[in-house]
């Protein structure tokens, strides 16, 4: 697919859309190519690449707090929330991490053959 399909098909800013597709393409995720038949193709076996992998070439690791109300002056002691937070991040990066390019794949095209 080239840029302008990918950002039509999901909505997204074309400038932004076509650096994190670079970064993928230094990443060795994706190869690209140029012209007027160019694009992009993934660079790597969908099988191979989950989205922890993904995610955290472009965002770094999931760390820290999930909650955006801890800090150091909270009044909250022990936190209202619990562990929520951390259970919430550890699924969260259970499912990142479990699940692949070739997955989404899958359900894309078990979607497209219900409508």
């Amino acid at each position: 697919m080239n840029v302008t399909e990918i950002v039509e098909g999901f909505n997204f800013s074309k400038n932004h859309s076509a650096k994190v597709l670079q970064m993928l393409v230094k990443g060795g995720y994706l190869r690209s190519t140029r012209g007027p038949g160019g694009g992009f193709i993934l660079g790597k076996a969908p099988e191979d690449i989950n989205l922890l992998e993904i995610y955290q070439f472009i965002e770094g690791a999931i760390s820290g707090r999930m909650c955006d109300m801890c800090s150091e002056d909270c009044i909250f002691e022990p936190c209202i929330y619990g562990d929520l937070g951390e259970r919430v991040k550890d699924e969260v990066k259970d499912y990142l991490e479990n699940t692949t390019i070739q997955d989404l794949k899958t359900k894309i095209t078990l979607k497209r053959e219900d409508l």
